[in-house]
This record gives structure tokens, sequence and C-alpha cells, in this order.
């Protein structure tokens, strides 16, 4: 079935489709800070359904809760932007080379070729489980917690090279 449907698909057409007409590149539009502020969020996680052993034994019930960065770390630090250009700015000045950069309504492609690194789309899954409220913000890792450091960028701001405190990398 999956064959005979995509034997009717003009690939050619398809293919030539302007990425920025695509709904993939769309995401959740964050606020911007009003204010500078670090704040931290311990990350819970509960299961969706039990997770059973080979013999059907459950072994974490449904509704188990536990923190993942207690056994697994942060690999690097996350940089959530907006799409303004001080966001650009703000994340050539805040980032390093191994941060993974994430963007807030921003065009990723645009942004990556601008910034000569990989920039992903945030989803509304991603905010939700690193409690994020504003960009931009750097994301670090300080033991088992997160702390967002949320900072104001760009127009009424005379300053976009804020100081990130706590910065373990």
């Amino acid at each position: 079935e999956i064959k005979n449907k995509s034997l009717k698909v003009n690939w050619r057409n398809f293919f030539k489709t302007d990425i920025n007409d695509s709904t993939a590149i769309e995401s959740p539009i964050l606020p911007y800070a009003k204010q500078n502020v670090s704040r931290k969020h311990t990350p819970i996680y509960r299961l969706p359904e039990s997770i059973l052993d080979q013999y059907g034994e459950i072994i974490y019930p449904k509704g188990y809760e536990f923190n993942p960065l207690e056994y697994v770390p942060l690999p690097n630090r996350i940089l959530v932007m907006g799409h303004k250009r001080s966001d650009l700015e703000w994340v050539q000045q805040q980032g390093k080379e191994h941060d993974m950069v994430l963007t807030s309504g921003g065009n990723p492609l645009e942004l990556s070729q601008s910034l000569k690194k990989p920039v992903f789309i945030i989803d509304s899954l991603f905010i939700k489980r690193f409690d994020l409220k504003v960009v931009p913000t750097l994301i670090t890792q300080e033991g088992a917690d997160l702390i967002l450091h949320e900072f104001v960028v760009g127009e009424g701001t005379n300053e976009t090279n804020s100081t990130v405190l706590n910065d373990p990398a």
C-alpha cells in the first residue's frame, strides 16, 4: 500500500519545494526576557507506562518518577534563541564550540549558515520538560538540576554580553 501511494507522488515537484515555505521549520514562539534572571529547575520524568522485564514482571510501574540528570549528565550547554538579530549576536558572544543551539521562531537553516553550526527548532515538549519561559536562555547543569540563565538582549538594553553565573563549562 505504501509503495503504491509513493509511486503516485510527483517527487520532482516535492523536492523543488522551498524549505522556507514548509511547516517543518516552524516552532513555538517564546516571549523575550524582560530581566536577567538565573533560576533552578529539577527535571522530573514520569513513566507513561510500566516497564516490564522479559518475563512480564514490572520493573518500574506506570507513574514512576525520576530525575534523568541523576543518571546521565547533560552533554553540553544549550542556548535557546529567538528570531531577532540581537539573539544571533548573543549566541555569537555567549556560545562555545560544543553548545547546542535551538531557536524559537527563527529559521534554523538561515541561522545555521550565519553561525556555521547546526541550529535546531524547539518544540513544545522540550519547552515543557526544560521549563522554558523566555528567550534567550542558556541552560547549564549543576548537580542534578538545570540552571536556566535568562537574558535581556537587543532593543531597550545597552547590554548584549551578559555575564553567566555558575557556568561550569
